[in-house]
């Protein structure tokens, strides 16, 4: 019996993927024209790819020592997923984050929206 896995269980995966190479050019094909990205729960959606890339743009200066998906639910279009990251800054700062991520995906497996809320869990 072949086991298919849901289409966000694949999206999380590519996205930690890219995230650790740093490829910020194949990220922008996770994303649909029209999504809503939201950086932080706070934060107004951001709509272009031009204003997303300006947020990853950041992971090119890090040090990244994990990215790690703990948990992921979800079917073919929503889901959840609960992420470990830890990198080092320019300044030589560690951060250590427990972040969920939520995606919701259109018929093509891109996202249409996609919402992050991450909490600072150590830094030294």
């Amino acid at each position: 019996m072949l086991i298919t896995m849901p289409k966000t269980f694949t999206w999380f995966e590519s996205l930690k993927e890219l995230w650790i190479k740093k490829d910020i050019d194949s990220i922008q094909y996770l994303f649909a024209d029209d999504i809503n990205y939201y950086e932080d729960e706070d934060s107004e959606a951001l709509a272009s790819w031009n204003d997303i890339k300006k947020v990853w743009e950041e992971i090119r200066t890090q040090n990244i020592h994990k990215v790690q998906n703990t948990s992921v639910t979800g079917d073919d279009r929503i889901g959840t997923c609960h992420c470990d990251l830890e990198f080092t800054d320019r300044q030589n700062k560690r951060f250590s984050y427990k972040c969920i991520l939520n995606v919701a995906l259109n018929d093509q497996g891109k996202a249409t929206e996609f919402r992050q809320t991450c909490v600072e869990v150590a830094s030294v």
